[in-house]
């Protein structure tokens, strides 16, 4: 071979082997059909995500360094295989895994840590290239009892057993509503299971709180979350249909309390105005009634709003309307005067069916504190409606309507509250329990608020060491122990 060309061999040679181990050290990129992207999962990492990307810090965790144990490894490994399971079944999603890392462009990025004290699984899903900063997140139980509420197992019944095949099958679907490009074969199916008469009532509801997930979407609303929103047309009048003509009284109390009551941003309450007064003046079942009677509070200003309240309101006390239906009426018209006091002479009354109490204790819970979200049409209990429902708890009468007083008074109660039923349960401890149930309600009510009272721990620790009742014994030692 001639010099030059022997020069020229060796060149190219040269430039072919530094084409081949670019090619080797660039991933290859998957081709793509038209609907089709990109999702990146991250392998586990056996440590928690920082505290600052924890939304409630409300307990420092008792360990914050050190090794996990290898079950705990073997329970994160075992989450991860399955979510990428569900993942790879998703159609147009195509995995993206530590085997080729380095592919670019991905829009989607997941990971799996464990959760705070080391224990537990935590799941982060976010949009790498949207500004919003909105994240699909996931806890096993064990990791929420360190920022929630404590979960004092030994008052349940039952345990519910961890099953991460369907927690991730779940966390895969809010993927899809809340994260992924929109399915619209999805959202169909969605549609005609809000429409089949045939399907359960639960079917039915949960088709539309994913379809109103769907429909709310951040990224598709603006970069910055507006306090109310207008559904697109189809859904809303699919719904509105749905709540106005099923034959199952539950099915519509249940749509109309998630259109005003569920998710963020909620719906702008002014399209519901309308249809709302007509459903009210044909509706039979009372619990309905009262659903309808929130809806039209909320836009209690608006002159057709107030109009179909007042046609309730100055009904005829031998129609077919409930006296509370027509109270609750009044009290939105009235702002809310005269509401306590009725409230009080209804519980103290002794003539007083327990299942009206009960009814009355309901309806009072959902128009109390925070279920509203316009502070004129929530209720603020005065001091003697607190002290008729403490009453309920000390007396010697039903259980259930007394363990529903428990739950409105600690929903909704001052300063009164928290003083009688501390004062109640620690009267009965180490004592013979009339009803322990009803004990038991006070000790899960009261631990709710552990945290930010911590005047209260003494109380536990009094149940813990002394009380008869070893369940209330054990659940006052876990209250203790996750509120540290």
């Amino acid at each position: 071979m001639l010099p030059g060309k022997r020069a020229f061999a060796v060149l190219m040679l040269a430039m072919m082997g530094s084409s081949l181990a670019v090619a080797m050290e660039s991933p290859a990129v998957p081709e793509l059909a038209p609907g089709d992207f990109l999702v990146r999962i991250l392998s586990p990492v056996a440590e928690p995500f920082p505290p600052s990307q924890y939304a409630l810090p409300l307990r420092t965790p008792t360990r914050t360094a050190g090794a996990p144990d290898p079950a705990a490894k073997a329970r994160l490994e075992r989450y991860f295989s399955i979510l990428s399971g569900k993942l790879r079944a998703v159609p147009g999603l195509v995995l993206i895994t530590e085997a080729n890392p380095g592919v670019p462009g991905v829009p989607y990025e997941i990971a799996i840590r464990l959760g705070a004290d080391w224990q537990g699984v935590s799941i982060e899903a976010k949009s790498v290239s949207s500004s919003s900063g909105y994240k699909v997140l996931w806890m096993s139980n064990d990791t929420r009892e360190a920022f929630l509420t404590p979960r004092l197992t030994a008052l349940w019944d039952e345990v519910p057993a961890e099953n991460p095949d369907r927690d991730m099958e779940n966390l895969v679907a809010r993927m899809r509503l809340e994260l992924f490009p929109p399915d619209r074969a999805l959202l169909e199916r969605k549609m005609s299971e809000l429409r089949d008469a045939k399907l359960e009532t639960n079917e039915r509801r949960l088709a539309l709180s994913q379809l109103l997930t769907a429909d709310r979407r951040i990224d598709q609303l603006s970069e910055r979350r507006p306090l109310t929103y207008r559904p697109d047309p189809a859904l809303i009048n699919a719904a509105l249909d749905v709540a106005t003509t099923a034959s199952d009284p539950a099915l519509r109390l249940q749509i109309w309390s998630m259109l005003v009551s569920v998710g963020i941003p909620r719906i702008d309450p002014a399209i519901l105005i309308a249809p709302a007064g007509r459903a009210l003046a044909k509706e039979a079942d009372p619990r309905v009634q009262l659903a309808l009677v929130n809806t039209l509070a909320i836009s209690s200003k608006d002159p057709q709003a107030r109009a179909a309240l007042e046609s309730i309101a100055n009904g005829d006390a031998e129609g077919a309307r409930p006296e509370l239906v027509r109270m609750a009426a009044r009290r939105v018209l009235n702002d809310s005067a005269g509401w306590n006091d009725y409230f009080v002479s209804r519980l103290s009354d002794p003539q007083v069916p327990d299942a009206e109490k009960l009814e009355l204790i309901s309806y009072t819970y959902s128009i109390s504190a925070s279920t509203l979200r316009v502070g004129d049409a929530a209720l603020k209990m005065n001091e003697a409606a607190e002290r008729s429902l403490v009453n309920l708890v000390k007396g010697q009468g039903s259980t259930v309507v007394a363990q529903a007083a428990v739950n409105l008074l600690m929903f909704a109660g001052g300063t009164v509250t928290r003083a009688e039923l501390v004062s109640f349960l620690s009267a009965g401890t180490g004592q013979p329990a009339a009803d322990s149930k009803i004990r038991r309600s006070v000790l899960s009510a009261l631990a709710l608020s552990l945290r930010l009272h911590p005047e209260i721990r003494p109380l536990f620790e009094q149940v813990m060491a002394r009380d008869l009742d070893p369940a209330m014994r054990e659940a006052a030692r876990q209250a203790l122990e996750q509120t540290m």
